[in-house]
């Protein structure tokens, strides 16, 4: 038996746009808010409902009763509303994963297969109040075996009978206005409501104690079907949310952030969110973007970036905030976004449970940081490349790319190798670099690069007087001696 718990946003309309909020102290009062569409009211914050106004009112009347200069009058954006439901679905999905938005500001939850993972309803219901408390919504949850139960049940204004499943919905809303119907916008009843309303029906009770025949002849049978489907104990599951293809999340803090201390909880929140919403679709990614969102103007992006792929809010907040000690904040930032395109799968590492090397910083961990503090071109990476030709046989790269396990280091070679190699004079047979030298040992003959300019040389280990080991060569083709390096 399925069992729906609906959770309605009555302030989308407002909760969805940047705005001032409320601190809960008297000297920060909340600054008056009101959304319009076609001059109407559709919604208004606690100061603005305190100072009179009232849904449905006009533009003007709002004026009348608000100060210009304190109140903030703001267009209903349906866009901004519908990529904020959607943002809330990425987040429902920790929840559930059948879900699906409902009359363009609700979500409806399956949460009866759920039930033994949370243990109750109340856990849900408390889990989800909190995050989208913290997100700054205001809420409205109903639960019932059916959709439109659910979502009828939301209107309760007794939170706990909303919730309480176990009683009929007919028997909790039988004191519900049935002026509600009007408000599922998924049909069209206001006729059949206004011609109820004209026969003295006012309440739901009233309207369920007809028999559906008499209600079909008088109403149609599409508006039976609707009340069938308000008490039905079975409302068909619909298929599993498919997560999308990228991740994106934004908060809204209604007034300035001038450090970056200030961001530190949204930072947080929104990484929490982003490695949830890994888990789910078991990945990791290497690459973050935060998106500081100015009231006017385009938003600042910070890229952060690691050398491995992590699903670990700990890691990625901390790399966060040495990137941001790097930045200058822009002007009138007012909210932060995170957003992630980029995802791989998760790599397993094997680790020995008695070496040294958990005592300390992960190697990858250090660079991270260093990375991050420093710039991406401050680290460099050395290893090996498969070249015979000592010059040539180290490179540098700003990515860490492991050596082939098919390169084997030289041995015999020098703790500093020169960027020239240096002429080596000779009188008579004796070689002489800032005064004569000793052969000790070789030759080594290394010869390469035959399909360019062909390198062919003999090098050995010699000392000059001072017995400090060096490391030159006699090159075959013009029999001329150098200094390539200097032993350690």
């Amino acid at each position: 038996m399925s069992l729906w718990l609906c959770i309605r946003f009555p302030q989308l309309a407002l909760d969805c746009q940047p705005h001032p909020i409320s601190y809960g102290n008297e000297d920060n009062h909340e600054q008056p808010v009101v959304v319009i569409e076609q001059q109407r009211v559709i919604a208004a914050n606690a100061a603005a409902m305190a100072a009179g106004v009232k849904l449905g009112y006009s533009s003007a009347s709002v004026r009348a009763l608000i100060d210009d200069n304190t109140l903030l009058l703001l267009q209903r954006d349906p866009k901004q509303e519908q990529t904020t439901l959607e943002r809330l679905q990425l987040w429902a999905y920790s929840i559930s994963p059948t879900l699906e938005p409902w009359n363009n500001n609700c979500l409806q939850l399956e949460i009866g297969r759920c039930l033994r993972l949370y243990g109750s309803v109340e856990s849900i219901t408390q889990k989800a109040k909190l995050a989208l408390t913290q997100r700054g919504f205001t809420t409205q949850m109903g639960a019932a075996y059916s959709r439109t139960g659910a979502w009828l049940m939301t209107f309760l204004a007794d939170p706990e009978q909303a919730l309480d499943s176990h009683t009929a919905v007919g028997q909790r809303a039988a004191n519900l206005p049935i002026s509600l119907i009007n408000h599922d916008h998924r049909e069209d009843h206001r006729q059949t409501v206004t011609r109820l309303q004209r026969a003295g029906i006012e309440q739901f009770h009233s309207l369920l104690a007809l028999p559906p025949a008499s209600l079909a002849k008088r109403c149609g049978t599409a508006f039976v079907r609707w009340l069938a489907s308000l008490t039905a104990h079975h409302d068909q599951v619909s298929a599993d949310y498919q997560l999308p293809t990228h991740f994106y999340d934004a908060l809204w803090f209604g007034f300035d952030i001038r450090h970056t201390d200030e961001l530190v909880p949204a930072i947080s929140q929104l990484l929490n969110s982003l490695c949830q919403f890994l888990k789910n679709i078991q990945r990791e990614t290497q690459c973050i973007e935060w998106q500081l969102l100015r009231a006017k103007g385009p938003p600042q992006c910070v890229s952060v970036r690691a050398t491995g792929a992590y699903n670990n809010p700990a890691r990625w907040q901390e790399l966060t905030l040495l990137q941001l000690a790097q930045c200058t904040l822009a002007d009138n930032v007012e909210g932060l976004a995170l957003s992630v395109r980029d995802f791989q799968e998760p790599t397993t590492t094997v680790s020995d449970l008695f070496s040294l090397e958990r005592t300390g910083e992960p190697r990858q961990a250090l660079l991270d940081r260093l990375k991050n503090r420093l710039g991406l071109m401050a680290v460099q990476h050395i290893g090996l490349r498969d070249s015979h030709v000592p010059e040539h046989h180290h490179q540098s790269s700003t990515e860490f790319a492991p050596s082939s396990s098919d390169v084997t280091p030289p041995q015999q070679r020098p703790f500093w190798l020169m960027a020239e190699p240096q002429p080596v004079r000779q009188e008579q047979g004796q070689l002489f670099w800032n005064g004569p030298l000793t052969l000790r040992h070789g030759p080594e003959r290394i010869e390469d690069n035959w399909w360019q300019r062909p390198i062919s040389r003999d090098y050995y280990i010699a000392t000059d007087a001072q017995g400090q080991p060096l490391w030159l060569f006699q090159d075959r083709h013009n029999r001329h001696w150098y200094v390539h390096g200097v032993m350690a």
